[in-house]
């Protein structure tokens, strides 16, 4: 193929802005199967966007927290929701946060809960309904009805802890990590647990 014969088309969009940030970058955005937008920034702030009055509401993670710093201005990696309709979020040193469906209930999942990390990235959900997230400290998972948590190491297999990303399948049964070292992959329902 010559050059020449190559042509480029511009396509010209059209933006929307919405409602002022106040100068905070947008880290994370889901849409709930509600219909709701979340939308974490880089300072912790949580939002549920109003798309009919083009207006922000603060997530306060109770109703007695006032506090504009929600999430501890720890950075919101990842907002996902689960089967359950639960809402969790993952921040870059304040660990995991729940919100429970129906009640707005929170729970927070830190080091000391048995996480690897206090600095989780994306959460997903396996077949059988467990969350898996990478840290930068190795890989978690955890039982959603029990909190039970478990971690895997390089001990266990793992390239490396230092986990960039994580990924599932189209067809749920195999995830992929991304680490400083390289990829992995595993079946999450093949993981047997050492008591």
């Amino acid at each position: 193929m010559d050059r020449k014969d190559l042509t480029y088309h511009k396509v010209s969009p059209t933006y929307e802005n919405i409602s002022p940030w106040r100068g905070y970058d947008v880290t994370a955005i889901l849409e709930s199967n509600d219909q709701k937008l979340w939308v974490g920034t880089n300072s912790g702030l949580l939002y549920q966007y109003d798309r009919e009055s083009n207006t922000l509401h603060e997530v306060l993670l109770d109703s007695t927290n006032k506090s504009r710093t929600s999430f501890g201005r720890y950075f919101i990696n990842n907002i996902f929701e689960d089967k359950e309709r639960n809402i969790w979020i993952s921040t870059n040193g304040n660990g995991l946060w729940r919100i429970a469906k129906g009640t707005g209930k929170t729970t927070q999942f830190l080091e000391k809960d048995g996480l690897a990390s206090n600095g989780v990235g994306t959460v997903i959900e396996d077949n059988k309904g467990l969350l898996w997230f990478n840290t930068l400290k190795g890989l978690s998972r955890l039982h959603p009805e029990s909190n039970e948590i478990h971690n895997y190491y390089t001990i266990d297999g793992l390239p490396s802890e230092n986990l960039m990303s994580l990924y599932k399948s189209k067809q749920g049964n195999r995830m992929y990590i991304g680490t400083d070292k390289g990829m992995a992959a595993f079946q999450p329902d093949s993981i047997k647990d050492m008591s």
